[in-house]
């Protein structure tokens, strides 16, 4: 739904921890996201000093102006900040709209015939530290045209744009409450209501006051009251004290309305205050929506004559809600994000939200999402945009439906990518026996390192978030092998066109058919770990893990399970489970046809493989090619003890999590 007038941009300098002026494009809905302190609450308050309905929200203070870390040691004596925010404008839309018209037509911005009009309202704020102990601040909001000339914006013209902020407070539910009867009850004072009606309110009530005092019991007290507050009473504009059960007149009994629950499955009539917390919270977000579709369908009829309600609604209402995870169980988040949906598509609405949630996070279209983080060493807010691939591109779907399953990586203080749901299940195990809790870590282990992980790379480079990758190394596999490397190789250049280091070695692959040596695939190899790429070698990380437990995965099975093969009598012989390094014709003829499945269609001999590492391909075929590859490992790695793990682990693994190390440390010292 095309919408008058919608925010299109908010640009914050200055403002806490906004040090460098930093651009925000918003959309209808859109979700912020990032670790504490990283600006998402900051970029609501932005946008509350402006359009809050409460004067007190407005107030500029000394602590809103951003300090950087070289001023700690400096006497600054001036501060500035700006908030710049920028709204979309139809004018065809507004033209219909005489009060609209008339407040912003005027002020609007075009900067050539073909774009689209805007309007530039920007608060400015200045802060001395003369004028006492907390210094002397100065601010205003202005309406601001293409030459940078400003005109002051009054705050009746402002009110035309509302802002309804839910903070992440402990009592949500107050302020959702609050909010949520401010806009019922605007618009119930305003009901036009008619006259015969008027009066038969007005007579049923005074009716039903008399009958009320009437009781022997009620006109005895109602009589003591008058007769004893006379005997006080200094005044006699304030004589003639009695009890009343309900007003008397219209205006004063549409003040007491409230709202109750007389579902059919139930005779109780509910009250909103014995609703669970996570409930309430979803009836106050229920009744905001009400009223700005109610408030959506007055503006459609303002033109008519004969009003039904005689108010004049905010042509666009920012709603912003701030963390509902903190009080809406994740059962009910769902239902939360669709009702929030709904109100970002009325054409009087927008929303933004800020979140810490996956489960909030994966219902979010990835392009709706405003990444915050913290510059490291300047200590200010910077906002990113996710980068997603072409959407003509096969790999915009995979990276879209990646990201919203697997929303933790946005959190993660280290993303490890892997190849599927092994390197999941396997990865955490190896951090556990080194005494790294992933959780208390801030690692997200990942399955997503697939064809299209350089899109991943690109995502976490531009998030600022570090990362490793575990690829398989797929020897004598198509695509695998010196292939494998050589593709990588091309992607990471695509993201440093400049390493030399990796020019180098692409340089040795280059229009050959074959790898030259084992000597510049190890060298190749040894460049990547460089760049944080791991290899899983010789193969992948399932035959890496039977080769280095393989009593532990072999030990699974009972007497009448493993791997078997036909000996020259015709007879289901079982594999040894030890190696037997065999030259019988028979157990010869499994392992090639076990090697043939291994490295599977177009795939090599296996003669870069050991003659142990060919016997193991049986073992390989029956655990991973035959039965869930997940279920095998966790019941594996249930009998390895901590001692055993680090004692034969893989060297690349070894590898793997000192470099995690590296970077956890470089990440905290940020």
């Amino acid at each position: 739904m095309e919408k008058p007038i919608y925010l299109k941009k908010v640009i914050i300098e200055g403002f806490r921890s906004f040090g460098k002026k930093t651009e925000i494009n918003i959309d209808d809905f859109n979700t912020f996201i990032g670790n504490n302190g990283t600006g998402k609450t900051t970029t609501l308050q932005a946008l509350n000093k402006i359009f809050s309905t409460n004067p007190k929200d407005r107030i500029i203070e000394a602590t809103d102006f951003f300090v950087s870390p070289q001023e700690e040691n400096e006497q600054t004596t001036n501060r500035d900040l700006s908030i710049d925010v920028i709204f979309g404008i139809s004018t065809e839309k507004l033209e219909n709209d005489g009060r609209a018209a008339a407040i912003f037509l005027k002020n609007m911005t075009i900067n050539s015939p073909e774009d689209e009009p805007y309007l530039h309202i920007r608060l400015e704020a200045s802060w001395t530290s003369e004028g006492g102990a907390s210094g002397t601040v100065d601010y205003n909001t202005y309406y601001v045209d293409r030459e940078n000339n400003s005109t002051i914006a009054s705050r009746l013209q402002l009110n035309s744009l509302r802002m309804i902020y839910v903070p992440a407070v402990r009592n949500p539910t107050r302020i959702l409450k609050d909010s949520s009867h401010s806009l019922l009850s605007s618009l119930i004072k305003n009901v036009v209501w008619a006259e015969q009606t008027k009066e038969k309110i007005n007579n049923e009530n005074k009716r039903l006051n008399n009958d009320f005092l009437s009781e022997r019991g009620m006109a005895l007290i109602n009589d003591k009251v008058r007769k004893i507050w006379d005997e006080f009473c200094p005044d006699e504009r304030y004589g003639g004290a009695k009890l009343e059960i309900s007003p008397t007149d219209l205006v004063a009994m549409s003040k007491q309305t409230q709202i109750v629950f007389n579902s059919s499955n139930v005779e109780h009539n509910y009250q909103i205050d014995e609703m669970g917390d996570g409930s309430r919270s979803l009836f106050y977000i229920s009744t905001v929506k009400t009223a700005l579709e109610i408030e959506n369908e007055l503006i459609d009829l303002e033109a008519e004559n004969d009003p039904i309600i005689n108010d004049t609604p905010p042509l666009l209402t920012m709603v912003a809600i701030e963390e509902p995870e903190n009080h809406i169980s994740p059962h009910l988040l769902g239902k939360l994000m669709n009702r929030l949906l709904e109100i970002a598509k009325l054409k009087n609405a927008q929303v933004l939200l800020t979140s810490h949630s996956p489960a909030i996070v994966k219902r979010v279209d990835p392009l709706k999402i405003r990444h915050f983080r913290i510059k490291s060493r300047e200590k200010y807010t910077e906002v990113h945009k996710l980068s997603l691939p072409n959407k003509e591109d096969e790999a915009y779907k995979y990276i879209k439906r990646a990201v919203q399953t697997y929303p933790e990586l946005y959190f993660a203080q280290l993303v490890v990518l892997g190849e599927g749901d092994s390197e999941e299940i396997i990865l955490p195990r190896f951090f556990e026996a080194k005494n790294k809790n992933l959780d208390e870590a801030g690692i997200s282990v990942v399955p997503l390192g697939g064809r299209f992980v350089n899109h991943l790379w690109r995502l976490l480079n531009q998030l600022g978030i570090p990362y490793i990758t575990l690829l398989d190394l797929d020897k004598e596999r198509k695509g695998g092998d010196w292939q494998r490397i050589k593709y990588v190789i091309k992607e990471l250049k695509k993201l440093k066109e400049n390493d030399e280091e990796l020019n180098e070695k692409l340089s040795v692959f280059e229009g050959q058919k074959v790898v030259s040596s084992e000597k510049d695939l190890k060298e190749a190899i040894d460049a990547l770990e460089n760049k944080n790429i791991f290899f899983s070698a010789p193969l992948d990380i399932d035959f890496m893990m039977l080769k280095a437990y393989g009593g532990f995965y072999k030990g699974l099975l009972n007497d009448d399970e493993g791997p078997r093969y036909k000996n020259k009598q015709g007879k289901n012989v079982k594999v040894p489970k030890k190696n037997t390094k065999s030259l019988e014709e028979d157990f010869v003829k499994k392992i090639e046809d076990a090697v043939a499945e291994t490295l599977k269609k177009d795939g090599g001999t296996g003669e870069s493989y050991n003659q142990e590492e060919r016997e193991l391909m049986i073992w390989y075929n029956y655990f991973f090619l035959g039965r869930g590859k997940p279920s095998t490992h966790i019941l594996a790695l249930s009998s390895i003890d901590d001692e055993t793990l680090n004692t034969n682990m893989p060297k690349v693994i070894e590898r793997l999590l000192v470099k995690a190390e590296y970077l956890l440390e470089g990440e905290n010292e940020k």
